[in-house]
Order: C-alpha cells, then sequence, then structure tokens
C-alpha cells in the first residue's frame, strides 16, 4: 500500500507539473516578426518585389516622393522636419505599382 501511495504522489507531482507548464502556454501566442526589407530607390511591384501586406515604411533620406499607384498614394517621405512624413502606415496589395525616389524600409505591421 505504501509502494501505491509513493507512486501516487509521484504522478501527482508530475501532473501537477505538466498543469502549469500547460497554464503558462494557454493562451499565448507567439506572433513571428518579419525582418523589415529595405528597398533602394527606384519602381517595384507588390506581389514580384516585396510580399503584400500591412507595412510601416520609413527612410533615412532628408525628403523624397513617394508614390504607389501612379499617385494613389502620394507623400514626401523623410526626416526633414516641417513638411516631410518620418514615417507612414498603408496596405500594399498584389500587382500595386511602387515609385520611390531614394532607399525605403518596410517593417510588415
Amino acid at each position: 500500500m505504501t509502494k501505491l501511495k509513493d507512486r501516487n504522489d509521484e504522478l501527482q507531482t508530475k501532473i501537477d507539473s505538466k498543469k502549469k507548464e500547460l497554464a503558462s502556454l494557454t493562451g499565448t501566442i507567439k506572433q513571428v516578426q518579419a525582418k523589415p526589407i529595405t528597398l533602394p530607390g527606384g519602381n517595384f511591384t507588390v506581389g514580384k518585389d516585396l510580399p503584400e501586406g500591412r507595412y510601416k515604411i520609413s527612410t533615412t533620406a532628408s525628403s523624397m516622393n513617394y508614390f504607389v499607384n501612379d499617385g494613389e498614394v502620394n507623400i514626401i517621405l523623410g526626416t526633414e522636419s516641417g513638411f516631410a512624413e518620418p514615417t507612414y502606415t498603408l496596405d500594399l496589395y498584389k500587382g500595386d505599382k511602387i515609385e520611390q525616389g531614394s532607399s525605403v524600409t518596410y517593417t510588415k505591421i
């Protein structure tokens, strides 16, 4: 009887340990962030040069023109305060045409 009680206690300890482990994992979603993509100045196509998705874009240029689909998005992106946007968030879809005057970093959000 003592052996059975000891075995039961041992198993209960393992069960309690696994319950704690499960509780720490339950409801936790680990989201893998994609690495930012930097494209040089030029023309690009979403789905070919850049995956479609929602992005926060930025540049190290003081100011530059940034267009999507011949002006559907038309902003001045840059670090120069006053009139340039330091960052901009947008949705890009397969087939969208991007024209950027300088290097742009795309961070998927």
